[in-house]
C-alpha cells in the first residue's frame, strides 16, 4: 500500500511539473497547483507516520526533528535557487528543474 501511494506521488509530481512548466493561462496553472498538492500530501505525511511505525516513542523525536528540519531547509531553500533561475532564465524554467 505505502508503495502504491509513493509512486502515485512521483507520477502526480512530474505530471504537475510538466503541466505548470506549459501553462499558458491561470487556469492550467492552477489545475497543475492543485494536482502538485494532491502529490505532495502523502509525502509529507507519510514519512512521518513510517517514523511513529518504526521506532518507539522514545526514539522518535530525534527522526521527526531531523525530517522537519530537512523539509523546512528544502521548503526555504527552493526559494533561493528558484530566484537565481527566474533572474536569469525567467519563470517558465522553475517548473521545468524540478
Amino acid at each position: 500500500m505505502g508503495m502504491c501511494l509513493i509512486r502515485a506521488h512521483y507520477h502526480a509530481t512530474c505530471l504537475q511539473c510538466s503541466q505548470g512548466a506549459v501553462a499558458d493561462n491561470y487556469g492550467s496553472f492552477l489545475g497543475s497547483r492543485i494536482l502538485g498538492a494532491l502529490g505532495m500530501a502523502p509525502y509529507e505525511v507519510l514519512v512521518q507516520a513510517s517514523i511513529s511505525d518504526m521506532y518507539f516513542i522514545h526514539e522518535r523525536a530525534t527522526r521527526i526533528a531531523v525530517w522537519n528540519l530537512f523539509l523546512l531547509t528544502g521548503i526555504c531553500g527552493a526559494g533561493f535557487i528558484s530566484g537565481y533561475i527566474i533572474e536569469d532564465l525567467g519563470y517558465e524554467w522553475v517548473r521545468q528543474y524540478h
